[in-house]
């Protein structure tokens, strides 16, 4: 039986409000930044650009501002574009950053959040339980229900070892249950099943949430460490 009910009680835990106000206030803060943000860049494409010396930020600070911003943004699903504009100029100016072409194709895509494709992943424990019932329509009343039989044993067990297409519903399950969005994406990757629209459809957009993530990490991770050599 599954875990959790694919509908109804999900154990995915909404933001509270708690979160989205601490999630406002960090926006709010880079808001500010981003206007001086884009003003430095602004005076590294144009040097007699008229910008205020006291509105443009310090090199050291616009790796950081450019990592929080990439990183908050991603988590909740919002597009790249106004960091991918920024990080544009700056390599215009021949500026250095590592991954970001990674990071431009990836961002394109548009993929929605990790934690909304955890909660459609749970419309996809029914079909796959329903796939896993299904036997040939030509088979023996006996074959069937010996099918059937089998399939029982394996959904009920408990064991990280279960194998088959059982074992890859029974890694999605626990996997769902720890919000673990990489362990759900390897399950549903490892399913060999076919005839399921809904879970192919899935796995293409967590795919392409995986690689934004990676690229968003990696990028991130070369801005800060190009930061603590600045300072």
């Amino acid at each position: 039986l599954p875990i959790c009910s694919p509908t109804g009680n999900s154990p995915v835990a909404p933001v509270s409000a708690v979160d989205l106000a601490r999630l406002d206030q960090r926006f709010a803060a880079l808001e500010e930044g981003i206007v001086a943000l884009e003003k430095s860049a602004a005076l590294l494409v144009n040097p007699t650009a008229p910008v205020s010396a006291s509105s443009v930020l310090a090199p050291a600070k616009i790796g950081p501002l450019l990592a929080s911003g990439l990183l908050a943004d991603n988590l909740v699903g919002r597009p790249l574009d106004r960091w991918i504009d920024v990080l544009q100029k700056l390599a215009d100016q021949n500026i250095q950053i590592e991954h970001f072409d990674a990071l431009k194709t990836a961002a394109a895509q548009k993929p929605i959040s990790a934690q909304m494709l955890l909660r459609k992943a749970y419309d996809l424990v029914p079909l796959m339980v329903s796939s896993l019932h299904q036997v040939d329509a030509d088979a023996s009343l006996l074959e069937r229900a010996g099918a059937k039989l089998r399939q029982m044993v394996k959904l009920r067990s408990s064991s990280a070892d279960v194998v088959g297409s059982a074992g890859v519903l029974h890694r999605l399950e626990l996997a769902l249950f720890q919000q673990d969005f990489d362990g759900a994406l390897q399950a549903v990757n490892s399913w060999e099943g076919s005839g399921l629209p809904a879970l192919d459809d899935w796995r293409h957009v967590a795919n392409q949430r995986q690689k934004l993530d990676h690229a968003v990490a990696n990028l991130v991770a070369a801005l800060l460490a190009k930061a603590i050599e600045a300072m």
